[in-house]
């Protein structure tokens, strides 16, 4: 031991006792502040967990309720302002946040489409303009774009709602065409038939799901995932300034979390108003200073008294170290007694004698209610019933060891009942017989509120599937019983819904083939959870073949399906009407088409406005007709025939063997006959004349040709029999263009059909054992093989709609360089594949054309599909633009004039066309001689790409290239005016 002086020895052990005093003083304070500064976390974290629970559930509820409305409106062609009021009104009322719902359907060309609102539906706003682009504004042309491109909800960062420049924000939600593909963001943006906006006033959602007291000691900021503020509170007395959004956020308490709004995230960070903050200020850490420096200042006492005491000093630290024990355990139960409402209840007097503060705050109780000897516990309950349930449960936790969990209705202090949940443990005594029983009181009266809104939305929700007069909605289980069968499924199918319920689906079609196929959509629907339809099928029930379009969407939970559901429209009459629609106009074209005459209508002005496809087999145009009277036509007559022909027509009188003359470009003459009658409506007013013609040249021709007969029967002999043996090889030559068609077009039809069958044949054999991917093989071969065969009936098709003038084109202002460049970027793989060179090459200085761009592209695509299957591998394909002319039109005061036109050029260094051949190339079912070297074809494609350049009142021609190869001409007239886009129809 050290010879350090007795007095100096111990002032030293006492002044280190007073500094470790002090340091765990200081220590004391701080855990006792930071248990204060946790309590005040936890409840700023629950209370904004609560509020994001439910925002999010009220914004999902919202999303969930706009699906449903957009199944109806996929089922509908079209509705009413009235009847989208009466569907919509029912959401605004149980949204009390929502501003307002649109609908603005797709308009415009396919190249620049517009949506504008044509139905909408606001709360509490008068009248409003409908004419609002929604593609003209950013921040919503943006959030449209996603919907439309995700087929699910977006939302639009903060906008002004008008007409009141309300904040908030404008959820889109995408609406299809019936049984258009969605698989592909492509076939998503072409089957787009409008756009659903939903508007939310941001305001008014949050006082919706706030509570009261969350309102008033909590503030919070909103923004957008870009940063912007979408709405920021902080409730403050009028004297007392408002905090800025920095000033919340930068607080040393802030609780960030994420609200999802559609596709897009809000962050919502949450902080304590003062209000707030005070209820967690208490004095425990200024009792746990004073406590530990009553502690320091008797230690130092105690370390002076040592001196004196040195026979006592292990006896009173062992006191000192057991009061400190003590103390400490009494706060570490004070600290474990803040999460929930704690409290305990003697069970010998049934007296409650210790409630935390927690619990009364929760309660709006006053400090030491509950622990007064007259508070009478029974009339704390809502009634008998409640009581009874707590003691049940008390009594079964006593008995059996179950815990002690139960949720009654309990008074507030204010007197409204509330939900609680009591959870409680028994302690016993010495015996082993219950003596008290401790618990915690949770507040869960927001939980039931919730559950309680889910329940008559569910039960809204099933009135309005159970009622509708129109829809058909059927649930299956995953063993496809049928779990849902409304009113309308009773009336098509014939089964009650308790009949219907819990019967496997096959159980309910009388045609096996049918109750599979649905087996195998319902399938789909739960190994995929994607949606099926709609589509419109043939369904075979008690009363006969009926017709539905039919829908099926999977009810996916978690990332699983839970149920499947088929919603359905009965359209048996709509698809008897269009068939008998149908068949009558098809009985009329093909009366009209078989017709040697044609048949024309004029209006109330005596301009025509129809011929049929008759008078285009005559060599007349019918575009240049249309929208003229008879006299504005070269026709020859003289003045007093045009005079009694006019004085007829002012009569309004029917007209017969009507005969004139008409001089074509070429100074040809042609004779027709006209017959006409006039038209009248309901009210006997004149609307115009409707009648036929017929081609008579060849019979005037005949009368003339018998005129010389008489003199120059020898010269008419001669003259006869060399036409007939030109008509026979004409005939001769057609015939074998009709055989090497019809050989063509059974080989190519043959060999992919042989390749469909072959390979659902193997795959048909192999399905149990072949691998994965040599089936995915398979399936590719015979969708390749499909898509030739589609290929080639489209060609047949076009070429029909072509032949009867029933091909329509939109017509736009293009940029025919740009539109080659597509067709070549599109057709990149082909010249990759043979190893061949591309280039496009412009000289023209304007490259603008008006015409339809699909049907350009396709000529585009035939051209350059025919230089590259007839060039060797490692060759060159060239398309040149360039400056050119074209004859004004094929009228008589058109001959001789030019007008400016864009020549375009698609070279190849291939095989070439034989010179005899270079006309004949463009006719149907033709093809080059040279073609026999295996590159096939069935000759369609040249005369469709006539008939489309013709339709553009442009020409196309073939030539040879030196020193071999082809290329191809075609001739379309400028556009020179850069009007805007408009449509016509050829």
């Amino acid at each position: 031991m050290p010879n350090t002086p007795r007095p100096a020895r111990w002032n030293s052990v006492i002044a280190l006792v007073a500094a470790v005093g002090l340091l765990c003083s200081a220590l004391l304070y701080r855990v006792a502040a930071y248990w204060d500064d946790e309590q005040l976390h936890q409840a700023l974290d629950r209370a904004a967990e609560a509020q994001t629970n439910a925002l999010n559930d009220r914004l999902q509820a919202l999303a969930d309720e706009l699906r449903v409305m957009r199944g109806l409106f996929e089922l509908q062609r079209e509705i009413s302002q009235g009847e989208f009021v009466g569907i919509t009104a029912p959401t605004l009322d149980q949204y009390p946040m929502l501003y307002g719902i649109a609908w603005a359907p797709r308009g415009g060309g396919a190249a620049r489409p517009s949506f504008r609102y044509a139905r909408v539906s606001l709360r509490d706003v008068g009248p409003i303009s409908l004419d609002l682009e929604l593609t003209g504004e950013p921040r919503r042309r943006d959030a449209m774009e996603r919907a439309r491109d995700s087929a699910a909800v977006a939302a639009t960062r903060p906008v002004a709602l008008q007409p009141r420049n309300t904040p908030g924000v404008v959820l889109m939600l995408p609406v299809y065409g019936q049984g258009q593909p969605l698989r592909s963001v492509a076939e998503r943006r072409a089957a787009l038939r409008g756009v659903m906006a939903v508007a939310i006033d941001t305001e008014a959602l949050f006082e919706d799901t706030a509570g009261r007291g969350f309102w008033e000691q909590l503030d919070f900021v909103v923004r957008d995932a870009d940063g912007e503020i979408i709405h920021l509170h902080a409730a403050r007395p009028p004297n007392v300034p408002t905090p800025t959004a920095a000033e919340i956020e930068g607080q040393a308490r802030v609780e960030r979390k994420i609200v999802r709004a559609g596709d897009r995230g809000w962050t919502v960070d949450y902080a304590g108003a003062p209000a707030f903050v005070a209820q967690y200020q208490s004095w425990r850490p200024l009792a746990a200073l004073l406590l530990g420096l009553l502690l320091t200042a008797v230690a130092t006492a105690n370390a002076a008294l040592l001196q004196r005491r040195q026979a006592g000093i292990k006896e009173l630290v062992e006191q000192r170290t057991a009061e400190l024990r003590r103390s400490e355990e009494r706060f570490a139960r004070a600290m474990e007694a803040t999460a929930d409402g704690i409290w305990e209840q003697d069970l010998a007097t049934g007296r409650v004698v210790f409630v935390s503060p927690r619990c009364e705050a929760l309660l709006g109780y006053a400090p030491g209610s509950f622990t007064r000897p007259d508070f009478d516990l029974r009339a704390f309950f809502v009634d008998a019933a409640e009581r009874a349930r707590a003691r049940q449960a008390l009594a079964e936790h006593v008995r059996t060891g179950a815990p002690y969990v139960v949720e009654v209705r309990v008074r507030h202090a204010c007197g409204e009942p509330r939900w609680v949940r009591l959870r409680g443990l028994v302690a016993r005594d010495g015996a082993g017989a219950p003596s008290r029983l401790v618990g915690s009181l949770r507040d869960v009266t927001a939980e039931h509120a919730a559950e309680a809104q889910r329940a008559r939305m569910l039960a809204r929700f099933e009135a309005l599937i159970q009622n509708t007069p129109l829809v058909m909605v059927l649930g299956f289980d995953r063993e496809h019983n049928v779990s849902l069968w409304n009113h309308a499924a009773e009336r098509f199918f014939g089964f009650t819904s308790r009949q219907a319920r819990g019967r496997r689906v096959r159980d309910l079609l009388p045609v096996a083939a049918e109750g599979e196929w649905l087996v195998d959509i319902l399938e789909q629907a739960w190994r995929t959870g994607l949606p099926y339809g709609p589509r419109e099928t043939a369904i075979t029930v008690a009363e006969g073949e009926r017709w539905l379009l039919f829908a099926v969407f999977p009810l996916v939970e978690g990332g699983q399906v839970r149920e499947a559901f088929a919603m359905g429209v009965d359209i048996s009459d709509r698809m008897r009407a269009e068939r008998e629609l149908q068949r009558s106009e098809t009985r009329l074209r093909h009366l009209s088409e078989l017709s040697a005459d044609w048949f024309w209508e004029q209006d109330a002005e005596l301009r025509f406005t129809y011929f049929s496809s008759g008078l285009e087999r005559s060599g007349i145009g019918v575009n240049e007709h249309l929208g003229k009277r008879r006299w504005d036509l070269p026709i020859q007559l003289t003045a007093e025939e045009w005079a009694a022909h006019q004085a007829l027509l002012a009569a309004r009188q029917p007209f017969r063997d009507f005969e004139f003359r008409i001089l074509d470009a070429a100074g040809e003459e042609h004779w027709f006959v006209a017959n006409g009658i006039p038209l009248f409506d309901e009210t006997g007013r004149f609307v115009g004349y409707r009648g036929n013609g017929r081609d008579i040249t060849k019979r005037r021709q005949l009368e003339e040709e018998l005129r010389r007969h008489r003199d120059h029967l020898s010269e008419l002999v001669q003259a006869q029999t060399a036409d007939l043996l030109r008509a026979k090889e004409a005939a001769e030559q057609a015939n074998r263009a009709k055989s090497d068609f019809l050989a063509n077009m059974s080989h190519e039809l043959r060999t992919p059909m042989h390749a469909v069958l072959s390979f659902a044949r193997i795959g048909q054999l192999k399905a149990d054992a072949a691998a994965p991917e040599k089936l995915k093989e398979y399936f590719g071969h015979i969708r390749a093989s499909g898509e030739r065969l589609l290929d080639l009936v489209n060609d047949l098709l076009d070429l029909a709609k072509l032949e009867a003038g029933r091909m329509e084109y939109v017509r736009e202002r293009l940029d025919l360089r740009a539109r080659a460049a597509d067709v070549l970027a599109e057709l990149a793989p082909l010249f990759d594949a043979r190893g061949l060179t591309r280039a496009i090459e412009a000289t023209a200085p304007d490259c603008h054309v008006r015409g339809d761009a699909r049907r350009l592209d396709q000529v585009l695509r035939n051209l350059l599909g025919n230089a590259i299957k007839f060039s060797p591998e490692g060759g060159h394909i060239a398309i040149e633009l360039a400056a050119a002319e074209v004859p004004a039109g094929r009228r008589a005061s058109d001959a001789g004039r030019m007008v400016p036109a864009l020549r375009l050029t698609v070279a190849d260094e291939g095989i070439g066309i034989p010179p005899a051949e270079l006309e004949t190339v463009f006719e149907k079912f033709t093809q080059s001689s040279l073609t026999g070297t295996g590159a096939g074809g069935t000759g369609l494609g040249l005369p469709i790409c006539r008939e489309i350049v013709r339709a553009h009142r442009g020409i196309i021609t073939a030539r040879n290239r030196a020193p071999r190869g082809a290329a191809f001409d075609v001739l379309l007239p400028l556009d020179a005016a850069p009007a805007a886009t408009r449509q016509e129809v050829a």
